[in-house]
């Protein structure tokens, strides 16, 4: 079973299928579901998915890329396998090849290869599913880890990173929709139906912190250009 594997709340698990009933509400239909091998994000795209409604099985890929950045971790924490996974009803794709092995995602990593992991998985799921719509369950980082340079950006350095934190923080479930269009181009659409689930409290990072966090990972992983 999982260690260091939080799990959602039942909260947490309830808000994720009304989001999904609203997105189904909205028009917003799926056809390709990528998630992080985290439980909590496991639970999420469950309950996004039931909440969804049904339209065929979607299987759930778990993709080891899609974790979060491992910068303040002394090692991974260990995952249900696909195996404890579909023995607990969750809806796996057993046969799925993960862009990135498990022994691939490493502890104290860099901010620049976070940023170079996320882009090259979000790039390789676009080349496994041409056509559809793909719904990618993560962590906050990765709402400016997977889209940034997917939408012509550039990663940005420790503290803007903790800053953009601050911007998504506030919501518990955050959701950003990117639309690709005939010549390949990819762009983020303006949140119309406001996919976002507030959250009644969150513990910003003040400059401060930002401060020591910066200080903290240039003493132990290098300067973030």
């Amino acid at each position: 079973m999982c260690t260091l594997d939080s799990p959602i709340t039942e909260n947490g698990y309830e808000k994720s299928m009304q989001k999904g009933q609203e997105m189904a509400e909205n028009g917003i239909e799926v056809d390709h579901v990528f998630t992080s091998p985290s439980l909590r994000c496991i639970q999420t795209a469950d309950g996004l998915l039931k909440g969804l409604g049904p339209k065929g099985v979607i299987h759930m890929n778990i993709e080891y890329g899609l974790y979060e950045w491992v910068f303040f971790f002394d090692s991974i924490p260990k995952w249900m396998s696909l195996k404890e996974l579909d023995e607990n009803d969750f809806c796996v794709n057993m046969n799925y090849e993960p862009i990135l092995k498990e022994n691939e995602i490493k502890p104290k990593g860099r901010i620049e290869d976070y940023y170079e992991r996320s882009f090259y998985v979000m790039q390789e799921i676009l080349k496994k599913c041409p056509t559809g719509n793909i719904m990618v369950v993560a962590h906050g980082p990765s709402l400016d880890g997977c889209v940034r340079q997917l939408t012509g950006g550039t990663p940005q350095n420790i503290a803007d990173f903790y800053r953009r934190l601050n911007e998504i923080g506030n919501v518990y479930l955050a959701c950003r929709q990117m639309i690709q269009s005939k010549d390949g181009k990819i762009r983020l659409v303006e949140n119309k139906q406001n996919l976002d689930v507030p959250q009644d409290t969150f513990g910003a990072m003040t400059e401060e912190k930002i401060k020591k966090v910066v200080e903290y990972y240039e003493k132990h992983i290098g300067k973030s250009d």
